[in-house]
């Protein structure tokens, strides 16, 4: 697989898109981007970095850092983590059992923050 190529091929075809929605103006940092910026970069466990478009403009993450949040308290601390935010253990990764506790809403993104600082 030529991880390189399949990004600079995403990466035309955002560049070609005449449609790219509108910014969420309601969040003031996010109101301020331009809508026709798009950049990617993937870095690879081996250190190989391939990127495309605005890869090096700065931007505000937002809400998609709890994602990143998740996947850290996971990792830390496995299956435990999702009885504290009221997701059941037998299948954590059921949509309707992830849904239930709604871990991208605030009560349950408190929750996994709060035990990563106590790992």
């Amino acid at each position: 697989m030529d991880l390189g190529a399949i990004v600079a091929e995403i990466g035309a075809e955002m560049a070609a898109a005449e449609d790219r929605g509108r910014v969420a103006d309601y969040i003031p940092e996010l109101g301020r981007v331009d809508c026709n910026q798009f950049g990617m970069a993937i870095v690879t466990a081996e250190g190989e970095t391939h990127q495309t478009g605005d890869a090096l403009t700065p931007f505000s993450i937002q809400s998609v850092s709890k994602v990143f949040t998740l996947a850290i308290a996971l990792g830390r601390l496995g299956e435990s983590l999702w009885r504290r935010v009221g997701v059941s253990a037998l299948n954590p990764l059921d949509w309707r059992s992830i849904q239930s506790c709604n871990w991208r809403q605030n009560q349950a993104s408190r929750a996994i923050r709060s035990s990563m600082r106590a790992h």
